[in-house]
């Protein structure tokens, strides 16, 4: 199941990354962050251990495996296909990110939230350290890392590692994502969803990973009733490169 995760997050980190270059473009003034808490993540009421994190890998079916670091290989690869049906709590979703062993997982102090209705909440501090390493490994943005620390500098959040916040909703039918973004916030300034063409923006993006991971196949993935439901098939084996 981190391959779910992997499209999961990779759209929804590089729509946050587009709201920083956006940000920086349009020319806001970041306040007194800290003085204000800005600095720390929105508090969700959500909370998790590593039994949430185990409950998720056993649910997801697929063996974790390391896997050395080389020049030009991707630091995630998958192989091998099975059928998967499953559901998936907030607490396990956030666990499962916090307790990550990937070495370029771009977030930390996530929490995730997943409402009855079906619309998902998610904070957590963006990592600029692994935002170079997370861009390589999704591909096909078009962005670099120079572009994101130079829009993060604009915005006066250099070297810091900035807060970040997402509310929307979506789903997945047969390989084919439907995203609409309520709103996201990178230190606790609004991300402008207009200029950034989010809902295009990161449904594109996911159906892009969707189709790039190999053995990933989602019938049916929908947020409802506090949790993930997915069905489809999804890699025997996910390779990683780990954290030291």
């Amino acid at each position: 199941m981190k391959a779910l995760l992997v499209f999961f997050l990779g759209g929804t980190i590089f729509l946050l990354i587009a709201g920083i270059l956006a940000l920086g473009y349009l020319g806001f003034i970041p306040g007194l962050s800290a003085a204000f808490g800005s600095d720390k993540p929105r508090d969700l009421g959500v909370t998790y251990s590593e039994a949430e994190f185990d409950g998720y890998v056993a649910k997801g079916g697929s063996e974790l495996i390391a896997m050395p670091e080389s020049d030009g290989v991707k630091t995630v690869r998958s192989e091998g296909t099975k059928p998967l049906t499953a559901g998936f709590t907030g607490e396990e979703i956030s666990a499962r990110i916090n307790y990550s062993p990937w070495k370029y997982m771009p977030l930390r102090n996530v929490q995730v939230k997943i409402h009855d209705d079906g619309t998902l909440e998610a904070s957590g501090i963006l990592a600029v350290d692994r935002i170079a390493g997370f861009l390589s490994q999704i591909g096909g943005t078009g962005v670099s890392d120079a572009d994101v620390r130079a829009g993060l500098s604009k915005l006066g959040i250099i070297p810091t590692d900035p807060p970040v916040y997402f509310k929307g909703s979506g789903s997945v039918t047969r390989n084919v994502a439907t995203v609409n973004v309520r709103a996201a916030e990178i230190g606790r300034m609004p991300v402008p969803l207009a200029a950034v063409n989010a809902d295009e923006v990161l449904t594109g993006l996911v159906n892009e990973i969707i189709s790039g991971t190999e053995g990933l196949k989602v019938d049916s993935a929908t947020f409802s009733g506090g949790v993930l439901k997915f069905e489809g098939m999804v890699p025997e084996k996910i390779y990683s490169v780990r954290n030291n």
